[in-house]
Protein backbone atom coordinates (compact mmCIF):
# COMPACT_ATOMS: atom_id res chain seq x y z
CA UNK A 1 0.00 0.00 0.00
CA UNK A 2 1.45 3.56 -0.98
CA UNK A 3 0.37 5.62 1.89
CA UNK A 4 1.89 9.08 -0.01
CA UNK A 5 -1.82 8.65 -2.42
CA UNK A 6 -3.89 8.50 1.45
CA UNK A 7 -1.56 11.18 3.07
CA UNK A 8 0.12 13.36 0.93
CA UNK A 9 2.40 14.71 3.34
CA UNK A 10 3.63 10.94 3.84
CA UNK A 11 6.82 11.52 1.70
CA UNK A 12 7.91 14.67 2.91
CA UNK A 13 10.46 13.96 5.41
CA UNK A 14 9.59 15.35 9.06
CA UNK A 15 10.64 18.43 10.27
CA UNK A 16 13.68 18.98 12.51
CA UNK A 17 13.90 20.15 16.23
CA UNK A 18 16.53 21.58 17.69
CA UNK A 19 18.20 19.86 21.36
CA UNK A 20 16.45 23.03 23.04
CA UNK A 21 13.12 22.30 21.60
CA UNK A 22 13.23 18.59 22.22
CA UNK A 23 13.98 19.55 25.82
CA UNK A 24 10.93 22.33 26.36
CA UNK A 25 8.42 19.20 25.21
CA UNK A 26 10.44 16.60 27.11
CA UNK A 27 10.55 18.64 30.12
CA UNK A 28 6.61 20.14 29.64
CA UNK A 29 5.89 16.13 29.50
CA UNK A 30 7.83 15.70 33.04
CA UNK A 31 6.06 18.28 34.53
CA UNK A 32 2.73 17.44 33.10
CA UNK A 33 3.34 13.50 34.08
CA UNK A 34 4.58 14.77 37.94
CA UNK A 35 1.99 17.48 38.71
CA UNK A 36 -0.92 14.83 37.66
CA UNK A 37 -2.27 17.53 35.18
CA UNK A 38 -5.95 15.85 33.89
CA UNK A 39 -5.98 12.35 35.29
CA UNK A 40 -8.26 11.33 32.23
CA UNK A 41 -4.83 9.88 30.40
CA UNK A 42 -7.43 9.24 27.60
CA UNK A 43 -8.43 13.00 27.06
CA UNK A 44 -6.63 15.14 24.59
CA UNK A 45 -7.01 17.65 27.02
CA UNK A 46 -3.72 17.01 29.05
CA UNK A 47 -2.01 19.05 26.89
CA UNK A 48 -4.23 22.09 26.92
CA UNK A 49 -3.37 22.10 30.46
CA UNK A 50 -0.09 22.76 30.38
CA UNK A 51 0.77 26.46 29.64
CA UNK A 52 4.18 27.69 28.87
CA UNK A 53 6.41 29.35 30.98
CA UNK A 54 5.60 33.51 31.87
CA UNK A 55 9.15 33.96 31.26
CA UNK A 56 8.43 35.11 27.78
CA UNK A 57 10.90 33.95 24.64
CA UNK A 58 14.38 32.73 25.64
CA UNK A 59 17.10 35.68 24.70
CA UNK A 60 19.11 33.14 23.41
CA UNK A 61 17.23 30.52 20.97
CA UNK A 62 13.79 32.50 21.17
CA UNK A 63 11.81 29.92 22.58
CA UNK A 64 9.30 30.39 24.98
CA UNK A 65 9.80 28.71 28.45
CA UNK A 66 13.54 27.27 27.58
CA UNK A 67 15.05 25.30 30.06
CA UNK A 68 18.47 24.13 28.13
CA UNK A 69 19.97 27.62 27.28
CA UNK A 70 20.15 27.89 31.07
CA UNK A 71 22.53 24.81 31.45
CA UNK A 72 25.45 24.76 30.59
CA UNK A 73 26.57 23.66 26.54
CA UNK A 74 27.57 19.88 26.10
CA UNK A 75 30.88 20.28 24.61
CA UNK A 76 32.12 17.57 22.29
CA UNK A 77 34.97 15.57 24.41
CA UNK A 78 38.10 14.70 22.20
CA UNK A 79 39.65 11.35 23.11
CA UNK A 80 43.31 11.44 22.77
CA UNK A 81 45.56 8.41 22.28
CA UNK A 82 47.00 8.36 25.51
CA UNK A 83 49.55 5.93 23.97
CA UNK A 84 53.14 6.16 26.31
CA UNK A 85 55.39 4.26 23.69
CA UNK A 86 56.94 0.75 24.30
CA UNK A 87 55.44 -0.97 27.54
CA UNK A 88 58.00 -1.46 29.84
CA UNK A 89 58.41 -4.94 31.75
CA UNK A 90 57.43 -5.48 35.37
CA UNK A 91 61.21 -6.04 36.56
CA UNK A 92 62.00 -2.59 35.13
CA UNK A 93 64.19 -3.86 32.19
Amino acid sequence: MDYSEIDPSYDQKPPYLTRDQEHVIMVSALRQVISNVGSDTTSSSNFEALQPLDAGPCSLCGITGCYGCAFPQHREISKEKKHKGVRKRPSGK
